[in-house]
């Protein structure tokens, strides 16, 4: 629960307009600060020893804060040198676990939605059927009447 209050909310609009602005070089968003990481400078991709990634600046912040990684909350190395990797990834985009949960729920609720649109879709090809043999039955008698009709005219 600690990691949601240190992480930003991201809402779907602005994963919207980050997925529409990607490019190769940045496409790492910072769980901190919820801002583009880069591949150098002080934004820069980089890991704890527990294997998250943040921008650099913000996790060193954060480091000098706590001492704990925002994600995991372990406690981590003091010294710069033992704390932080620089990564070389270009191609990563962070979800954050309630991110996950929600999207997990919104697909819940589609897939209910769609079993539910499934079973009135089969009731009403029931209920068509029912239609279809009902009106066979009206045709048969219809028929059967226009015969009758003729041979009464006829005879």
């Amino acid at each position: 629960m600690a990691a949601n209050k240190l992480s930003p909310i991201i809402t779907t609009d602005i994963l919207k307009t980050i997925f529409d602005n990607i490019s190769e070089n940045e496409l790492f968003v910072c769980s901190l600060c919820a801002s583009m990481c880069t591949t150098q400078n002080k934004h820069q991709l980089v890991s704890t020893t527990c294997g998250h990634l943040f921008g650099k600046n913000c996790i060193r912040k954060r480091l000098k804060e706590t001492g704990q990684c925002p994600l995991c909350l372990k406690q981590l190395e003091t010294r710069r040198d033992k704390q932080l990797r620089t990564m070389c990834l270009s191609s990563v985009v962070t979800i954050f676990p309630f991110e996950i949960s929600r999207m997990r729920d919104e697909r819940r609720r589609l897939r209910m939605r769609l079993n539910e649109i499934k079973t009135r879709l089969e009731r009403a090809k029931l209920k068509l059927n029912i239609k279809k043999q009902d009106l066979q039955i009206i045709n048969k008698k219809i028929l059967k009447h226009c015969k009758r009709n003729r041979l009464m005219n006829n005879g």
